[in-house]
Parts: C-alpha cells; structure tokens; sequence
C-alpha cells in the first residue's frame, strides 16, 4: 500500500502539472492577438475600407466612391498610417461634397503629398469631387467621362446662374486653387465658368472645353 501511495501521489502531481500547463497554454494564446490556441500564427484580415477609401490590392492605389463628408480626412489620415505607400487615387462616382471645409483641407493634403488621381472609366465627378479631382500631382482619365461643377445644389434651377466672388466660400476656394498651383487668373476664370454652366448639366471632360488644360 505504501508502495502504491509512492507512486500515485508523483503520478497525481504531473497530471495536475500538465492540466495547469494547458489551460495556461489556451488562456495565454488566445489573449495573443496574430494567434490561434494551437499557438499557431493566424490569417489577420486587415482593414482596406475607410469610409469613401477602398485599398486596391497592390497596397499603392486607392477607390474613392461616395460624397465627401466630414469623416473623409480623418478616414484617410487613418488609411494612410495603415498603408503608408499610397500612391494612386482611383475615382469613380464622387457626386460632391457635404462639408467643404474637410474637403478642401483633404484636397490640399492629397496635392502635398503628390498623390496621383485617376479618373475611371464611365466615372462621374461633381461639385466638390471635381475640386477634389484638381488637387491631384498628376491627372489622368479613362473613356466616357462625365463631370459637372455646381455651388450650391439646393439653389440649383435651369436658368444660368451668377456668383459673387466677395463671399467667405469663394474667398475659400480661390485660396485653395493658389494652393494646388492655379494662378489668381486661372482659378477664378475656373470658377465663374463652371458656375456659369446650366444647373444639373453634364458635359464630356474631354469635349475640347476651355478648362481642358486645367482639368487634365
């Protein structure tokens, strides 16, 4: 009897050893992000969506589809810390802008870091997509194009329209095109063409326009 209390009680110690050693084991590794209980490395899917952003494949370019709204810096700020290499942006269908401010705070952020801007094929610019577009280091498109500029949707009739250039707004985005590189001249004759087109029409981006040279 002494004999087997001898070996039971060594034998009771390293099955409790052995059961602490596991449920150690589980609790430890699924506390560690990156790993399954089995301790082996698990497949993390990373973020590609941030807000109007989608990260295409290669990790360097960008979809951009969606009005601009007051989240879109701080989406992108974020997709850049994830993706630091980005080097393209592709727009597709970016019907314009809900806050102006964030938008041009983001254009002029995209125009700094010399980030490319491409227009994809049938994509349809407005608005403050059509500023956003202008803040690329380089503009590039593909066939069948559609773009149109419009201040102030809501006020939008079929009549041509004036703007006064006194405004705190216009004031805003005249700053904005001497910032991506237009001159006074340019940005202004930019502006008032644009504003001057009938509301709600769309015109071919390559339809031999005066402001070819500007948007291309």
């Amino acid at each position: 009897m002494k004999n087997l209390k001898k070996i039971l009680i060594p034998l009771a110690v390293v099955v409790l050893v052995i059961i602490g050693a596991g449920v150690y084991k589980f609790k430890y590794l699924s506390d560690q992000s990156g790993y399954d209980v089995g301790g082996n490395k698990a497949k993390v899917e990373k973020q590609t969506q941030f807000g109007i952003f989608m990260v295409l494949e290669d990790q360097r370019a960008v979809q951009m589809e969606g009005d601009i709204t007051n989240t879109a810096l701080k989406d992108f700020n974020n997709l850049l810390k994830n993706y630091p290499n980005i080097e393209l942006i592709k727009m597709k269908n970016v019907p314009g802008s809900s806050d102006d401010d964030t938008n041009l705070a983001l254009s002029k952020k995209i125009h700094q870091k010399a980030i490319k801007i491409h227009l994809m094929d049938g994509a349809e610019i407005a608005s403050g997509g059509v500023d956003f577009f202008l803040a690329g280091a380089e503009r590039t498109k593909g066939k069948i194009l559609k773009s149109v500029y419009m201040l102030g949707v809501e006020k939008a009739t079929n009549r041509r329209s004036t703007i006064q250039l006194g405004t705190n707004s216009t004031y805003s985005i005249l700053d904005y095109y001497e910032a991506i590189g237009m001159s006074k001249k340019t940005g202004r004759r930019f502006l008032l063409f644009h504003h001057q087109l009938r509301s709600l029409q769309w015109y071919p981006l390559d339809d031999g326009s005066r402001d070819r040279e500007i948007m291309v």
